[in-house]
């Protein structure tokens, strides 16, 4: 009986433990270097929440993946 008195369980919410997984994440996302978000896919940067600036570079290499790009 003592034994179970005695350890010291932590049992955190669900709720608690995503907030915590995300503020992990977040501090690590934080301390990255810098990337450029102009070489990322529409799909990622939509992931991220970013969004393109240079559009004619985007359109550029989508066509060129494409194979409509005459050179």
């Amino acid at each position: 009986m003592s034994d179970i008195a005695l350890r010291s369980v932590t049992l955190r919410p669900a709720w608690l433990r995503a907030v915590l997984d995300w503020l992990r994440h977040a501090k690590i996302a934080v301390n990255l270097p810098y990337q450029n978000v102009e070489d990322l896919s529409d799909r990622q940067l939509r992931d991220i929440g970013g969004e393109r600036k240079d559009i004619a570079r985007a359109m550029d290499r989508e066509l060129g993946r494409l194979g409509l790009a005459k050179e």
